[in-house]
């Protein structure tokens, strides 16, 4: 919503102020001034500038510094685009209430040809046009100053496009004027200049384009505003615009704000035709900086988590940018975060599964593996009735012993062995998973030191829920049931000749009945192996 105010010759408008020797601004949020280009200049030149308030009122004027180095941001493109924000001292102007820059659509007021406007001008008079002052950075000292401030009502002659044309007043020079309509509402900046080309010109500049060009770069979040996110969301998005709802994070930065946007974004990645756009226009980036934000909400951290698993799939650039961005370190913590919420620990396993094979995978030090591969494995155990979750939390750690043996002494530590005999008692008909852990199974036995640990913590020789003879059991049990599923009888003769190697256990697997039916299944698919390498 637009703030409307008083609008007569005699009302005052505590917000605009004169700029000193150069022309008007207005208050537009707590120690933020708009203004033109043409009354400030440049950064160095708008250093030296003053701005007074209250002047032709019963208060005493007051009149700060402005200060460009703490804010300062001009358009420099389109030429007619003469706006800019700079930022200035508060003290002595804390009560006063700022005009407010219209952020949404509701309240961009369309001004028509005819319509009579009122312009709150501090003219700068000059015997003579100057064709230079449109490039002048400092103050010209042949200019005059009128004593205070001018309300004019003038007519709207010409609208094209952003720019309101009025009648042009000759020997005077204006710049920075906020115009309003009738009732009340902010419609935009005039100034009066001279160009090289068109002489002495009189417009208006819309408040609906400075808006949209402050937009377009990210500057709105330097400005309060009351809008809703409905509101915001109205105006900015565009339908399946991953850029657009990327850029709103950027222009509203308040936490409500923010959120919202950043969830409806990781929402657009469960549509695939999106997801090549998600990485281009950095919608990787902000989900990160969401994660970050939002580390403590447990919903955000789940759309967040969901959105970068979208996005495991990809390849190329996609992965680049979730290894650079640390990616896994921040889905780690949120693990360890909560630790009772399934479905992050879910989101979370399938992420690390996506991306810890291809040409660009995550890449795990000793720490960080024994950290993954614990949380993943407590997870396993903490939802064992979860199959998404047991199915690619050993795929995952099979993808980290391809990369690295040595991790299968980790997995050992972390209790990921014996919890397979659960597994095969409880989901032996689900092919998919025991696949996956009979693969599992035949990386651990490759290594005789894991085998040697798995002897030494007494998972395999003796009793209880991981020991040999139900290990060697169910590798046994697998072959036979799967019989025709070359994977199962390749795999599990290499876990019955690995774990063999060992003398206890090769005497457990042979007091097994069936040892020989299964190594007679499994012979025919090793020779063929073996050929064909």
């Amino acid at each position: 919503m637009s703030t409307s105010l008083p609008v007569g010759k005699h009302h005052s408008i505590p917000a605009v102020c004169r700029i000193r020797g150069r022309g008007t601004a207005t208050l537009i949020s707590p120690g933020l001034l708009l203004t033109s280009k043409h009354a400030v200049g440049s950064p160095e030149t708008c250093a030296s500038l003053t701005a007074v308030f209250f002047e032709g009122t019963k208060k005493k004027p007051v009149e700060v510094r402005l200060l460009p180095e703490k804010y300062y941001f001009a358009a420099t493109y389109p030429e007619h685009m003469d706006y800019c924000l700079v930022a200035c001292e508060q003290f002595g102007i804390l009560n006063v209430v700022p005009v407010k820059l219209p952020l949404t659509k509701a309240g961009w007021v369309t001004v028509v040809e005819g319509e009579v406007i009122m312009v709150v001008q501090h003219p700068t008079g000059s015997d003579e046009p100057d064709n230079n002052d449109v490039e002048d950075e400092e103050p010209v000292e042949r200019v005059k100053e009128a004593p205070g401030e001018t309300k004019r009502f003038v007519e709207v002659l010409r609208r094209r496009d952003d720019l309101l044309y009025l009648k042009t007043r000759m020997n005077e020079r204006t710049a920075g004027c906020p115009a309003f309509n009738d009732r009340g509402q902010l419609i935009g900046l005039q100034s009066q200049v001279c160009h090289e080309l068109s002489g002495l010109v009189n417009h208006v500049v819309s408040i609906s384009s400075i808006v949209r060009h402050l937009f377009a770069n990210k500057q709105l979040w330097r400005i309060e505003h009351q809008s809703t996110f409905e509101e915001l969301w109205g105006t900015w998005y565009i339908q399946n615009d991953i850029s657009r709802i990327v850029s709103i994070t950027e222009n509203f930065k308040d936490d409500s704000i923010f959120r919202a946007a950043a969830l409806e974004l990781c929402e657009h990645t469960r549509k695939l035709e999106l997801l090549g756009k998600f990485v281009e226009d950095n919608g990787i980036r902000t989900v990160l900086l969401s994660i970050d934000r939002f580390q403590d909400d447990e919903t955000m951290l789940c759309a967040c988590i969901r959105a970068l698993w979208s996005v495991s799939f990809l390849e190329g650039q996609a992965r680049t940018l979730l290894i650079e961005g640390k990616a896994a370190d921040r889905l780690l913590l949120a693990m360890e975060k909560f630790p009772d919420n399934e479905q992050i620990a879910e989101l979370v396993t399938l992420f690390l599964n996506n991306t810890s094979s291809g040409e660009c995978r995550l890449s795990f030090d000793s720490d960080s593996s024994y950290r993954a591969l614990k949380l993943v494995h407590t997870a396993q155990r903490r939802f064992k009735r979860a199959i998404v979750l047991q199915k690619f939390g050993y795929s995952f750690f099979n993808a980290l012993m391809d990369a690295n043996p040595s991790n299968a002494k980790i997995l050992v530590d972390v209790g990921a062995v014996s919890h397979i005999t659960f597994l095969v008692q409880e989901m032996m008909n689900n092919l998919y998973l025991m696949e996956i852990v009979m693969r599992f199974l035949r990386s651990v036995a490759v290594s005789q030191e894991a085998v040697d640990m798995c002897i030494n913590k007494y998972i395999l020789v003796r009793g209880g829920k991981g020991s040999l003879h139900l290990v060697a059991g169910m590798v046994i049990e697998l072959m036979i049931k799967y019989k025709d599923v070359d994977s199962i009888l390749l795999d599990g003769n290499h876990v019955l000749w690995g774990f063999g190697n060992d003398m206890s256990c090769r005497a457990a697997i042979l007091q097994h009945p069936r040892a020989f039916e299964a190594m007679r299944l499994s012979l025919p698919v090793v020779l063929a192996k073996s050929a064909a390498s």
